[in-house]
């Protein structure tokens, strides 16, 4: 679900792959998990570092600055002070981080995870969407709001870089017991996306003590967008870190 600015390790960018890459299952399958930056934005400091393993065309270490995004569609820009890596840049997924942040294995890192067109994932922990729950912002977000093992606020309206949608907050309830077969823990699927003929789908989960926020945003070809903020255990405080990743979100902007 993360990855950091010390070389990525394995065990952080399988955890990205759990949040992005769906292959990390058990180790059955490998884990697989445009546009040049504008004029105004400041050079990578060190282009490879940070990047996860197979991380597509990220940027790794990021000055402070506004970028563009390379691969990952629809191209996105934004703006980060010092201290942030682009971890992953792919066709669907997308990923920044800090360099502050610590690094907790099957956690990886605290970051922002943007994945394209999304559906709810099935809940016998199948790689297909679960079925009969629609693909809007307010359908997907109310449905998450409302599993059985999730700890979630009220879904609310949203806007962000002019395309509107819905957030909520999600954590894993203590009580929560089931798994699946990529982990060895309570786990709850909550979306999956990609095109399984260009890579391994994706998908989202919930963990015990992992904090995020969702945003979900409906995007004018009629697909939708998900914007996750991530907090891991041992960092800092969930409030304190959407504080700081607040002005990251807010800075997003979308290609038509």
């Amino acid at each position: 679900m993360r990855t950091t600015s010390r070389p990525a390790s394995m065990a952080a960018f399988c955890t990205a792959a759990i949040i992005l890459l769906a292959a990390c299952d058990s180790g059955q399958g490998a884990p697989i998990p445009t546009a040049q930056p504008p004029p105004q934005a400041a050079e990578s400091a060190s282009p490879a570092a940070g990047c996860a393993p197979q991380g597509g065309t990220c940027r790794g270490d990021l000055a402070a600055g506004t970028y563009t995004t390379t691969t990952f569609r629809p191209a996105i820009t934004y703006t980060v002070p010092d201290g942030w890596i682009n971890g992953l840049d792919l066709p669907g997924n997308f990923l920044l981080s800090r360099t502050v942040d610590p690094d907790e294995n099957f956690y990886g890192s605290n970051g922002i995870n943007l994945m394209a067109d999304v559906a709810p994932a099935a809940q016998d922990c199948a790689e297909a969407a679960e079925p009969a729950v629609g693909r809007t912002a307010q359908e997907i977000t109310r449905w998450l709001a409302g599993l059985p093992g999730l700890k979630s606020t009220t879904p609310r309206s949203t806007s962000i870089g002019g395309w509107s949608g819905f957030t909520v907050d999600l954590t894993l309830a203590d009580t929560w017991k089931r798994s699946c077969p990529f982990a060895d823990e309570p786990v709850l699927p909550l979306t999956i996306s990609g095109d399984p003929a260009q890579f391994h789908l994706t998908r989202t989960i919930a963990v015990k003590g992992l904090s995020q926020r969702a945003y979900v945003l409906d995007r004018p070809d009629g697909k939708n967008l998900l914007i996750l903020v991530l907090d891991i255990p041992g960092g800092v405080a969930f409030d304190d870190y959407l504080k700081i990743a607040a002005p990251v979100v807010e800075s997003l902007r979308f290609a038509p």
